[in-house]
């Protein structure tokens, strides 16, 4: 039986700005990496070309799955168990990173191994292992990074990923304007990572404080560490065939195609479809920890922070897609120059995974839940579906039909877990806030259309569409006064008087 969320408590207010505001700080570092990295891929690609970007794309994808299998999905275990165990922080880590540490290791031994006794071309394998102990070095950062997210001290997180990219693509513009080889600019942004580690350690350090005693007993017993790797492994599975549903197609690209060329077509692509996707990535990292602790202790109000932030995700992501599908063809040519327009096309099929864009709500909502493992089963198979839907469409459509396959899978997904979870908490699917929001964000799209036709502006449209979708929502009257006041409790305390000091004023002339 449907029920109607719970209004908003003091405490759910108060846990909303929270998310809010880690929200905006770990969208402010995305921003930085979107920029820094962004600029940095554009350089490497416009310097290298399709044919050596792919060979690129393709040594990162294999390396970044082995490096996820090495990882064993301990990041989010951590978050949600530091966050509702403060104290335990530094064992956890420690537990977690000698884990890690030693499984990095032997991975690129591995990989060192089968590249000489396969007799891999000796430029290759600097690429491989270059990339590869990137891989690893980020394994750790994001170990790190989710002990501080557990803390919910995202500012931390901000600065020492803010100097990685940064360093990057300094170090990066100054070897290509040195015209260096591609594997300088690898074993720089390799440094640059090295540099985030020590950061993120002092960091982590100075919010626990040095570990007293001896050193030795700092990680947990063996039984106990078994026990959480067990309590980790549907963490494991989600990270893995995440990570193999965005790398997998240029895996599959290479195998079915041969070609270099279609790879980094894809991997331009699929790094501009990622800088969209920054807000909704950092609202799951902000919402998690939040969840996590609304379920232990506020379970009654728990529907109703769902319900909000999946409607609240909607209204974001949706015009995005749209946006996104009319720009992306002059956008990338903008951007990655006229070798790389093939990619125009599969950008605009990545673009449709957008309109699932709540799946970032729904992720973290199941993993508060305890239901990991439904969470994992599906994304399992429809992942698994995806792969050999790509079987068919890659040999027909190429980089296209490896983006068509996995946005397949992704909207499927999607489906399913809404279907789940609103059933779970009882909830009624918002259907008519869905319908308006679709309105809306067509209405925009029709003003994006007429900007780019008549103006022949990709940043004229980026303008004009936002305002459009605005004043699409004012009309449709989408917000309801509950949001509005939910949506203005969330602002900053000084923000929020303003705002009501105005209104106040501003009724008082018109009773006069």
């Amino acid at each position: 039986m449907a029920c109607t969320p719970l209004a908003p408590g003091r405490r759910e207010v108060g846990t909303g700005r929270r998310v809010a505001r880690n929200t905006v700080l770990l969208s402010i570092g995305q921003v930085v990496l979107a920029g820094s990295m962004g600029l940095w891929t554009i350089m490497v690609a416009r310097y290298v070309g399709p044919e050596a970007f792919g060979v690129y794309a393709y040594a990162q994808a294999g390396l970044t799955i082995l490096t996820v299998v090495g990882s064993l999905g301990l990041d989010q275990l951590l978050t949600r168990d530091v966050a509702q165990r403060p104290e335990a922080g530094l064992r956890y880590l420690a537990t977690f990173g000698l884990l890690r540490a030693g499984l990095m290791a032997l991975i690129l031994a591995g990989v060192v191994l089968a590249a000489r006794a396969t007799h891999y071309p000796p430029e290759r394998t600097w690429i491989a292992m270059l990339v590869g102990a990137n891989a690893a070095l980020m394994a750790l950062n994001t170990l790190v990074a989710a002990l501080l997210n557990a803390h919910e001290a995202m500012g931390y997180t901000v600065v020492a990923q803010s100097a990685n990219y940064l360093l990057t693509l300094g170090l990066g513009a100054l070897a290509v304007w040195l015209r260096q080889p591609f594997p300088v600019l690898l074993g720089l942004s390799a440094g640059a990572s090295l540099v985030q580690l020590a950061l993120s350690a002092v960091f982590a350090l100075r919010i626990h404080g040095r570990p007293t005693g001896r050193l030795r007993s700092l990680p947990f017993p063996t039984s106990a560490t078994l026990g959480l790797l067990w309590t980790a492994l549907p963490f494991t599975l989600l990270q893995l065939i995440s990570t193999v549903r965005t790398y997998a197609p240029a895996l599959l690209l290479q195998y079915l195609t041969a070609s270099d060329a279609a790879v980094g077509y894809f991997a331009a692509a699929q790094r501009v479809h990622a800088v969209t996707v920054i807000v909704p990535d950092m609202l799951l990292q902000a919402a998690f920890p939040a969840f996590s602790s609304a379920y232990a202790r506020e379970r009654e109000r728990f529907p109703g922070m769902f319900e909000r932030a999946y409607r609240y995700v909607m209204a974001a992501t949706v015009p995005l897609a749209l946006g996104l599908w009319v720009l992306a063809p002059p956008l990338l040519g903008l951007l990655y120059g006229p070798r790389y327009a093939p990619a125009g096309t599969t950008l605009q099929v990545l673009s449709v995974a957008l309109l699932g864009g709540v799946g970032w709500v729904m992720g973290p909502a199941m993993l508060a839940m305890g239901r990991q493992t439904a969470y994992a089963l599906i994304y399992i198979a429809t992942m698994a579906g995806a792969g050999v839907l790509s079987l068919w469409t890659i040999p027909r459509y190429g980089p296209a039909g490896a983006a068509g396959a996995l946005v397949a899978g992704k909207l499927l997904q999607d489906a399913i877990y809404t279907a789940l979870i609103f059933r779970w908490l009882g909830l009624r699917f918002p259907a008519i806030w869905a319908g308006r929001i679709a309105v809306a964000s067509l209405l925009a799209a029709v003003a994006l259309v007429l900007t780019v036709a008549r103006a022949h502006s990709v940043l004229g449209g980026a303008i004009v569409m936002p305002a459009a979708y605005a004043g699409s929502l004012l009309a449709l009257r989408t917000l309801s006064g509950e949001d509005w006041r939910y949506l203005a409790q969330l602002l900053p305390a000084r923000v929020r008087r303003r705002l009501e000091g105005r209104l106040t004023g501003a009724q008082q002339e018109g009773e006069g």
